[in-house]
């Protein structure tokens, strides 16, 4: 399985995927691309990628209004990019819910640091380290756990919950962005998809069926990763 994270490259101009992929790829990035927005959904629910790069539409109204679509299903962080990178189509689109935007063209040091920016912030995979989580080691830059010296392996929609969360510690977050996350689009109302893929990550960190351990349940919200039982009992054991 390839751990790297992918970023989706979003444009109509092959030129411009082009050089944004020429800038990521030797950076360590799985780098996929995309040139129609109408089944720009179907590839993030296929690829599950950790962030869209995504060249802003003409006029800016639109480009704001593709954001907010996006934004609407899609929790990864996303960058617009374009050669009208001015204030005033900026910090719209900043309102409209992209995490960031760059012109173009772009130096490519600029767009890797500003993409491993993003990505940390909103609970990534580059952050390197251990964190013990319940009975197991989680090691954040390998995404494999250990358990009483045994090594074990995360499906990428368990990683994509347990580091939101980890990301996340002591605040709750909500059913659907966690979905989101884990499945995409598709998968956004499913609730039971949801509880089943988080017993499942608890009995890998060495929980009893019965036991959330540090990965509770928010009654009515979501999930919350709590290890020191510091949030509000919202639910019955």
């Amino acid at each position: 399985m390839d751990d790297r994270l992918i970023v989706l490259v979003v444009a109509r101009q092959a030129v411009v995927r082009r050089l944004a992929k020429a800038a990521l790829t030797p950076a360590g990035f799985l780098v996929a691309e995309s040139d129609d927005d109408e089944t720009l959904l179907d590839r993030v629910s296929e690829l599950r990628p950790d962030m869209l790069l995504v060249e802003a539409i003409e006029p800016p109204a639109a480009a704001h209004e593709a954001v907010r679509r996006l934004r609407s299903c899609v929790a990864v962080p996303l960058m617009l990019m374009s050669p009208l990178a001015t204030p005033t189509r900026v910090a719209p689109a900043l309102d409209s819910g992209a995490d960031d935007y760059i012109a173009r063209p772009f130096d490519p040091m600029e767009l890797v640091a500003r993409v491993r920016a993003l990505v940390r912030r909103r609970g990534g995979r580059l952050r390197s380290g251990l964190r013990r989580v319940d009975q197991a080691i989680v090691d954040l830059e390998t995404r494999r756990i250990s358990r009483g010296g045994r090594s074990i392996r995360l499906a990428r929609p368990e990683w994509a919950i347990l580091s939101l969360l980890l990301a996340n510690e002591g605040r709750p977050i909500f059913q659907d962005e966690l979905l989101i996350a884990a499945f995409g689009a598709d998968g956004r109302d499913d609730a039971s998809l949801l509880r089943k893929t988080i017993g499942r990550l608890r009995r890998k960190l060495g929980l009893a069926a019965w036991d959330e351990g540090a990965i509770r349940t928010i009654r009515g919200i979501g999930y919350a990763f709590d290890p020191e039982d510091s949030l509000p009992r919202l639910r019955s054991r």
